[in-house]
């Protein structure tokens, strides 16, 4: 489709439905994203209600409809089929979806399915852990067996996203465009009485904070202290609030509003992210916006860090994760050399107006 084509076809207002966990219940990345794009998208006039899987909240203060409903598929699905979308905007990974979509199909335009995580391109996306038990073999075969049933789901699809271009090739969907997330930049005033690395994401398995701590304790006496913030989503990681599990330059700051992270990012001397492989990680943009680098244990999304010498990326070494955070603290021209480098490339490639211009594209293409 051609730019002014898609330009003329915006003329035309949407019915879109959006469904995902909402950011005023479930602070995380895929959560803001939709928020983001939920609210430019009644501001460009289009009627969009939002709904959130598990809502709990009193009041949503939002300039679109939110219709909170409990985790099932039949029941999503009716929910979606009484809005009669032109367009299903699904970014609820891939949980629920196949009962969802087939409950809605009639009464649903187009669906467009979003990929949050590499995993909702899998049709077996579980991994076994160790220790190898007989439960947690089951759990393993339980939790695959889900997977591929839901990965069915695909058949109703017309379009997909991806936050990561080099997932593009792992899409069992065409049309599939990346799309970059957009991203707020406003900060709030934060304030810390020493230089600090700053880590920042929600707290689970996959994101590996353990890393994080260890790299803190290579870095006691030092001057540096090492701030976490994020949800704590896993009680096994409760021990992050035990001073006595913990180095003494280690501070683990708990949920922090959007804005607070961003002006502790602003403060910082880097971010550090220890995630395993997944989509585009919101922290990372944010980082980049606030003019700081990244340096990353595992995970460099679509290779911008490397490609664009945005940060470092330790290849899971651990002793090149230390290594790297070494010298970013006490590189002061790199960093800001990065910092600038990073603060440009951000403008140029994330922006919601950007964004949400290619998923407003995306549907009347679909359609």
């Amino acid at each position: 489709m051609s730019v002014n084509k898609s330009h003329l076809a915006l003329d035309k207002k949407l019915t879109i439905c959006i469904v995902n966990t909402h950011f005023q219940d479930t602070v995380g990345g895929s959560q803001l994203q939709c928020h983001i794009i939920a609210e430019e998208l009644q501001k460009r006039g289009h009627s969009v209600t939002y709904v959130a899987i598990d809502g709990h909240s009193q009041v949503y203060n939002t300039p679109y409809t939110v219709i909170g409903v409990k985790r099932n598929g039949y029941r999503v699905g009716k929910i979606i089929s009484g809005i009669k979308p032109d367009i299903l905007y699904w970014r609820f990974n891939k949980k629920f979806f196949l009962k969802s979509v087939k409950t809605a199909a009639e009464n649903v335009g187009r669906v467009v399915f979003a990929v949050s995580n590499i995993r909702d391109l899998q049709p077996y996306s579980a991994v076994l852990k160790k220790p190898f038990t007989f439960g947690s073999i089951r759990q393993f075969i339980q939790k695959n067996l889900v997977s591929r049933y839901n990965h069915f789901g695909f058949s109703y699809v017309d379009g997909l996203t991806v936050n990561n271009k080099n997932q593009l090739e792992m899409s069992p969907v065409s049309p599939s465009i990346y799309i970059p997330n957009a991203i707020y930049t406003k900060t709030a005033h934060f304030k810390w009485p020493r230089p600090y690395v700053l880590w920042v994401a929600n707290i689970k398995d996959r994101k590996q904070p353990d890393v994080f701590v260890k790299a803190a304790a290579n870095f006691m006496g030092k001057g540096i202290d090492f701030l976490m913030m994020g949800k704590l989503e896993d009680e096994k990681y409760n021990w992050l609030n035990n001073n006595e599990h913990v180095p003494a330059n280690f501070h683990y700051l708990g949920t922090q509003h959007i804005d607070v992270v961003n002006g502790a990012l602003k403060h910082s001397l880097f971010l550090a992210t220890t995630s395993t492989p997944e989509g585009f990680s919101n922290n990372i943009i944010q980082a980049w916006f606030q003019q700081k680098p990244v340096v990353a244990f595992e995970f460099d999304p679509g290779g911008y860090i490397n490609d664009h010498n945005l940060g470092f990326v330790s290849e899971g070494n651990m002793d090149q994760f230390m290594n790297h955070i070494e010298v970013m603290i006490t590189n002061e021209n790199l960093r800001k050399e990065v910092g600038r480098r990073a603060f440009k490339f951000a403008n140029d490639h994330f922006s919601t107006e950007k964004t949400v211009n290619a998923i407003e594209n995306l549907f009347f293409q679909i359609l």
